[in-house]
């Protein structure tokens, strides 16, 4: 049996070929009718996918890493002179004169070895089988623990004087210590605080660097403060601090100074040396860094801040304090399942060294200051 069908039932109506068919009420109750959409808020419809990378909200940077040389550990001591053995300006003698007696140097042995950083993470056995499923990737927090490890080291760098190093770095305010901030009574630093490579500073002054201090009362911060701190190294050491490092609050403060004399604005091309490798601005960590009186000033939030103060100010020579590398940073992958330890992956970043300082003289720092 054979059917015939008008053609007109499958021809494309005009919205007003509908409203003159329906009419415009029953159109309108069509067309509202209640719709099912998929939404990102319907249940079993959506799951976001979060990538494999994570993005750090935190300070990432070790600024006072970056800028201190690196050098090959050699030998784990080395020696200073404390003394001349001669009173200067009194060498002339007579014609014909008996040559005097000798004389000789004091000479002190200084020794110390290298420390040990680690920086550890892991991956469990059946989180690492896992490659299918929308998960945080293992090679980014690689990344991002590689970046923790440095930013450790850099804050053990940058420890008050009072926090003794251990296993830690040492760090550069024990270093620019001195017998006057170690026996202070307002300071109140306990007895062995400021010793350094086993130096006793509680009772000589031998091993002084500078120190600008104002007996933990908190000031601000002037010109004049720093430009002495300079120059009296220079006159102390010979050497000329070369780099300055302080913290953002510091820093802040110090270009106002100038500002409020229309003498700022000096900016400098600085590279650093890195594993003896010297970097040229805009490779490796060459940068352009405003200046102090021609010397390039870093900014490190994690340099040390004054209980409701601001943060210190070092003026450092590079040529004599420096990390001393016994083992470059090293990434460590063990499959702790092959040993039978446990079911993981352990990870380890791990750098051996120490900062060193060969002349505690020809180095500073400018403590109690205001925010």
């Amino acid at each position: 049996m054979s059917r015939s069908y008008n053609k007109e039932v499958f021809k494309s109506y005009t919205h007003a070929d509908l409203d003159s068919f329906y009419g415009a009420e029953a159109l309108d109750k069509a067309i509202q009718k209640a719709d099912d959409p998929m939404l990102t808020g319907t249940s079993g419809m959506f799951n976001a996918i979060h990538g494999r990378t994570a993005f750090s909200q935190l300070n990432e940077q070790a600024q006072t890493w970056n800028v201190l040389p690196k050098v090959a550990w050699t030998k784990s001591g080395w020696r200073i002179r404390t003394a001349r053995g001669v009173t200067l300006g009194s060498g002339g003698v007579a014609d014909g004169s008996a040559i005097g007696d000798a004389v000789k140097s004091t000479i002190v042995e200084v020794s110390t070895t290298p420390k040990i950083s680690d920086t550890i993470f892991a991956e469990g056995t059946v989180f690492s089988l896992l490659n299918g499923d929308d998960k945080y990737a293992f090679e980014a927090e690689m990344e991002l623990k590689g970046l923790d490890h440095i930013k450790d080291i850099n804050t053990q760098l940058l420890k008050d004087v009072d926090t003794l190093a251990g296993s830690n770095f040492e760090s550069i305010d024990r270093i620019c210590s001195n017998n006057s901030e170690a026996t202070d009574a307002t300071i109140s630093l306990d007895a062995g605080d400021a010793d350094i490579y086993g130096l006793d500073r509680d009772s000589v002054t031998t091993y002084d660097a500078y120190v600008d201090h104002n007996s933990a009362s908190l000031r601000n911060v002037t010109i004049d403060m720093i430009r002495t701190g300079i120059r009296t190294i220079y006159q102390n050491s010979g050497k000329k601090p070369n780099v300055i490092i302080t913290g953002s609050d510091q820093y802040t403060n110090i270009v106002n100074l100038f500002e409020s004399n229309n003498r700022f604005g000096f900016m400098k091309d600085f590279s650093v040396s890195i594993n003896g490798v010297s970097t040229e601005v805009g490779q490796g960590v060459g940068l352009t860094v405003a200046t102090f009186d021609n010397i390039p000033m870093i900014e490190d939030n994690d340099v040390h801040t004054e209980t409701s103060g601001g943060s210190r100010i070092y003026l450092l020579n590079t040529d004599t304090i420096f990390l001393g590398i016994a083992r470059p940073t090293k990434l460590t992958m063990v499959d702790e399942e092959s040993i039978g330890r446990a079911h993981q992956n352990k990870n380890f970043y791990t750098t051996i060294g120490e900062l060193i300082c060969t002349q505690f003289s020809a180095n500073g720092k400018i403590r109690d200051l205001s925010a």
